[in-house]
């Protein structure tokens, strides 16, 4: 295991959203594709805002939702909810509206 210490906050999720990106883009090279798995909540908004100026090829992204909590759609903790927070990095999308993240979805599943 190796321990990553940074001086402060905002430099481990440049760190952080570095790293993702490299990820990534090197999936999407090998695979053409990459899936994207991402928390709920506010704890990622700062990596999502700095990965949204990233130059990676966000149409063979897929990037969907988890959620550790168990909780019914309609529960006020549920990061599924009809506009959850900032829950999508991609900059062709509205981060804070859960509404634009649907059309976005239903868009790319047109042929």
């Amino acid at each position: 295991m190796k321990l990553e210490t940074y001086p402060d906050r905002e430099m481990m999720m440049l760190d952080l959203a570095n790293i993702l990106a490299g990820e990534l883009a090197d999936f999407i090279r090998r695979d053409g594709q990459a899936s994207f798995c991402v928390p709920g909540g506010t704890t990622p908004g700062p990596i999502f805002d700095i990965l949204s100026g990233v130059d990676l090829d966000w149409q063979h992204i897929s990037v969907f939702l988890n959620d550790e909590r168990w909780v019914p759609e309609n529960n006020p903790r549920s990061n599924t909810a009809p506009d959850p927070p900032a829950l999508d990095p991609r900059p062709c999308c509205q981060r804070q509206s859960g509404a634009a993240l649907r059309r976005y979805t239903a868009a790319r599943r047109q042929p």
